[in-house]
């Protein structure tokens, strides 16, 4: 977060005094951040903790990212003015700074360096959905469930590498149904691949989970 603050320009203040202006927000595991269908007044950076970005389906939760500490979000649906076409929630106790549109969007006029931030994410966002949308095609939902754990322990920022994600979560986040996830994860815990606990997934073989990982159909 630090970094983040001290690369914006806005104005000639001083990394303190951007600050300032930014609402420091806090929300508890499982509480919503916004809604799907709510107006956007402005974006999210993520200081501590975890958010979940998802959509409600007929019967099910898609999970469609997760995200790491000092990534902004909800900016996409402000720049093209629309409604938010996704929900967000804390899978974490959580901490956000709150960016309000006239600040955002005088940044993205003054600052290149800050527009520039802004385009490199946006790119990120699609080679992750596209990569996302190959393995919902082509892996079996095992080779899916190894893939999502491998990425999700890589991406916590947990000095104990413990991934905390319900199973109902996981289960949106690897495309498939709870059921599927509660076998699967049965099946590795007798591999020896991944311990586990009502509460925690702890992964003991990567490399098997790995190989796995990379297994289509």
């Amino acid at each position: 977060m630090e970094n983040f603050i001290s690369s914006l320009k806005f104005r000639n203040l001083v990394p303190e005094e951007i600050e300032k202006v930014l609402d420091r927000l806090v929300f508890r595991k499982n509480q919503t951040v916004f809604m799907e269908g709510s107006t956007p007044l402005g974006v999210y950076i993520l200081y501590k903790g975890s958010i979940l970005i998802f959509k409600l389906g007929s019967q099910k939760e898609q999970v469609l990212r997760i995200l790491q500490e000092g990534e902004m979000f909800g900016c996409t649906d402000l720049i093209l003015q629309k409604r938010f076409g996704s929900s967000a929630r804390a899978i974490l106790d959580s901490i956000v700074f709150f960016m309000p549109k006239n600040l955002f969007m005088e940044l993205l006029k003054s600052d290149s360096d800050f527009n520039q931030k802004i385009i490199s994410q946006f790119a990120n966002e699609i080679k992750k959905l596209e990569e996302k949308s190959v393995s919902l095609a082509f892996k079996p939902v095992r080779g899916r469930l190894a893939d999502s754990l491998l990425f999700l322990n890589q991406k916590t920022e947990n000095t104990d590498k413990k991934i905390y994600l319900s199973r109902k979560e996981l289960a949106g986040y690897t495309g498939t149904v709870k059921e599927t996830v509660n076998r699967l994860l049965s099946e590795f815990r007798k591999e020896k691949l991944i311990s586990m606990n009502r509460k925690e997934i702890n992964i003991l073989n990567q490399d098997h989970l790995q190989k796995i990982s990379t297994m289509y159909e």
